[in-house]
């Protein structure tokens, strides 16, 4: 189904599938309002920690901005290429028009930015500068290299209420299985609708750590 939908994506065939946007407005398809229903109804179980995955170019950076808009918290985005850091911040300012971002290089920031962005390797190399609890919501894109040092150095060492992760390859990370390491042993319980792919699956082991830590 991955790769049916990539193609159709190449072809330009589906139209009706990315976020529409209207002037300076932008609104959500329904698979994404439902992805949005989903990751409300696993943090109301309590839930922690999330991935959410889909074929590449189909809106997950979307519904994950949204998501953190809705929240409201102080948020944390991760990237494992610099590139992204800046067409990210472009959508924030689109779909959360009213809180501040700012791009993390090695300085410090001023105490009321809102939105946080940052490759993984400069925020690794700069926890000191954060306290443990500075954020409230991470999101990790392309979280299939979550298994690598610096991921679990950083989401180890972050008290985040919520974090989710984006990836088109959930099962490999540098040739290694993805749930052998820092985001591993989904539950069998995996949401979202079947010919859309959009899958919101947790994580027990990563949610139990992060509870414990937050005691």
């Amino acid at each position: 189904m991955l790769l049916f939908l990539e193609h159709e994506i190449a072809q330009g065939t589906l139209d009706g599938f990315l976020p529409r946007q209207q002037g300076s407005e932008i609104s959500l398809r329904e698979h994404q309002t439902d992805a949005l229903q989903q990751l409300i109804e696993l943090r109301n179980q309590g839930k922690t920690i999330a991935l959410l995955t889909h074929a590449t170019g189909t809106g997950k950076t979307h519904i994950a901005l949204f998501d953190a808009r809705n929240l409201g918290l102080k948020t944390l985005y991760l990237a494992h290429r610099t590139p992204l850091l800046s067409q990210t911040q472009a959508r924030f300012a689109e779909i959360w028009k009213d809180a501040s971002s700012a791009i993390y290089r090695n300085r410090h920031l001023k105490p009321d930015t809102q939105i946080v962005l940052s490759t993984i390797q400069a925020m690794a190399a700069s926890l000191t500068n954060f306290n443990e609890r500075e954020f409230g919501y991470i999101i990790v894109d392309e979280a299939h290299h979550a298994a690598a040092e610096t991921y679990r150095k950083v989401l180890g060492y972050f008290k985040a209420k919520f974090i989710l992760g984006l990836t088109a390859t959930p099962e490999r990370q540098q040739g290694a299985i993805l749930d052998r390491d820092i985001l591993k042993l989904c539950s069998s319980t995996r949401f979202g609708r079947c010919d859309r792919q959009w899958i919101a699956c947790t994580y027990s082991v990563c949610e139990s750590s992060y509870q414990r830590r937050s005691n």
